[in-house]
């Protein structure tokens, strides 16, 4: 999460903010509060998906998108994973119209 490219005039793309990753104690811990039902979940309010909030032993505060992003840039990255999503479903011609229209 945050990694943030720019791309110059001849069309070069540079990281201009690294990734930040989630590491393998933290998936680890993930794991282990999802298999023992230890989690807090929260409705993710950019696609309405359940995420997680709270693991026991873990800081996740520094997934926090607002950390990374301005809300502009948050705007237009989920607008843009929408767009990339609606475009891709697009490509199925037999899909079902519930699942067609998840990114509308």
């Amino acid at each position: 999460m945050g990694e943030l490219r720019e791309v110059d005039a001849e069309g070069n793309s540079a990281v201009v903010q690294p990734v930040t990753r989630v590491e393998i104690p933290e998936m680890a811990a993930i794991i282990r509060g999802i298999a023992r039902g230890t989690i807090r979940w929260q409705r993710e309010p950019y696609f309405g998906t359940e995420a997680v909030a709270e693991v026991e032993g873990e800081d996740l505060g520094r997934f926090d998108f607002k950390k990374f992003y301005t809300q502009e840039q948050i705007e237009r990255l989920v607008e843009a994973l929408r767009q990339e999503r609606r475009e891709y479903l697009a490509s199925f011609e037999n899909l079902e119209p519930v699942v067609a229209s998840a990114f509308a």
